[in-house]
């Protein structure tokens, strides 16, 4: 018998084949990488941990030894109950091994703590963690662990590690120095760095800055009411 390839129902067959041959073929690729990709992206993160805790330097550190430091010194999510509803999730730093049963109310060799950050960007959602001191009165560190800005101008907040150095020691405390994060787009010939007291947009990345800014005050608000009802920072009681 000879086979009509011209046929519709040879080519409605040779089609349903072909699909179900690269299906099972994309789902077993997938089934095969998905461990070593999700190990990728939870390295990636720690790397992000250190620097925004400011561990120590990870370039200098091998893959096993950013993991353990994060193992080491860093516990959480914890969940704090924001008053106006929902709740934080909150990492906690120590400068020492952290507790294998973390308190809050225990704030002996606390660090810093940190907690999510995230909003829409100039294109989708950006997500972070901001790290501030135990006292709650500067940042430590700030992160952006996925997003889909433009390369090389929105980009630049995952990219640009010293874009990201100039939020340290930035005065969080209300009606403080910067009062909240605030981003001014000051380029740099027009005056001295003020490093504490704001940082400057990205160049040609309006977008991002104004988003970033936006729903950075947002989730610090919302982590402030979360710590004060818990009782963190300078003058709250366990």
């Amino acid at each position: 018998m000879t086979l009509n390839t011209r046929s519709p129902a040879y080519v409605i067959v040779f089609a349903t084949a072909a699909s179900a041959v690269f299906t099972v073929a994309i789902m077993a690729l997938y089934q095969f990488t998905e461990p070593t990709a999700k190990l990728n992206a939870r390295l990636a993160e720690d790397k992000a941990v250190v620097e925004m805790f400011d561990l120590a330097d990870a370039s200098t550190l091998t893959d096993r030894q950013i993991v353990d430091l994060v193992r080491r010194r860093v516990a959480g999510p914890i969940a704090l109950p924001d008053p106006q509803g929902g709740s934080v999730n909150v990492w906690i730093a120590y400068a020492g091994d952290a507790p294998t049963t973390p308190d809050l109310r225990d704030r002996a060799n606390v660090q810093a703590y940190a907690f999510d950050i995230s909003g829409v960007g100039f294109w989708a959602t950006i997500r972070g963690r901001m790290a501030v001191s135990a006292d709650l009165k500067t940042v430590v560190g700030v992160v952006f662990l996925s997003h889909s800005e433009t390369p090389g101008l929105g980009g630049r907040i995952s990219s640009d590690a010293k874009w990201r150095q100039t939020f340290r020691g930035l005065d969080i405390t209300p009606g403080g120095g910067a009062k909240l994060i605030y981003i001014n787009n000051v380029a740099p010939e027009t005056g001295p760095p003020q490093h504490g007291r704001h940082v400057d947009a990205i160049t040609g990345a309006t977008g991002t800055s104004t988003a970033v800014e936006t729903f950075v005050r947002k989730d610090l608000d919302r982590f402030r009411r979360a710590a004060a009802a818990a009782g963190l920072g300078a003058g709250g009681q366990p």
